[in-house]
């Protein structure tokens, strides 16, 4: 049997799909809080990365506090420095955001197998 590329692409994009929509059914107690600024340059751009990480885990919950607009902010979460990046809890970021860390920590967040050993990456 001879594949054509047009298969194995529409073959590859189903077989990703379906791993994403496994790996997104882990996250749905998964919040993430992010706290910003006005007129912080580094907080706009981790709220437009916020929008792809909806997209990519949309079981993940986000929540956003603007510091400048009198909102309640979570009494575990600071806010003399921004962005903070808080998830489940625990801070990961702090003063700038790294998307691509954010998205390898959340797998290894939610897929036990990888989590820190000799020779894997902790998440801490």
């Amino acid at each position: 049997m001879i594949c054509h590329s047009s298969d194995s692409l529409g073959f590859s994009r189903f077989l990703n799909s379906t791993v994403m929509n496994e790996i997104n059914k882990g996250f749905k107690n998964t919040v993430v809080q992010v706290i910003i600024r006005n007129s912080c340059k580094v907080c706009d751009r981790v709220l437009n990365q916020t929008k792809s990480i909806s997209q990519k885990f949309p079981l993940i919950k986000i929540q956003v506090f603007n510091v400048d607009k009198e909102q309640t902010i979570p009494n575990h979460c600071q806010s003399f420095i921004t962005p903070a990046v808080w998830v489940n809890g625990k801070l990961w970021f702090l003063g700038g955001f790294d998307y691509d860390r954010f998205c390898e920590k959340l797998m290894l967040l939610e897929n036990p197998v990888f989590k820190s050993g000799p020779t894997n990456i902790s998440i801490n």
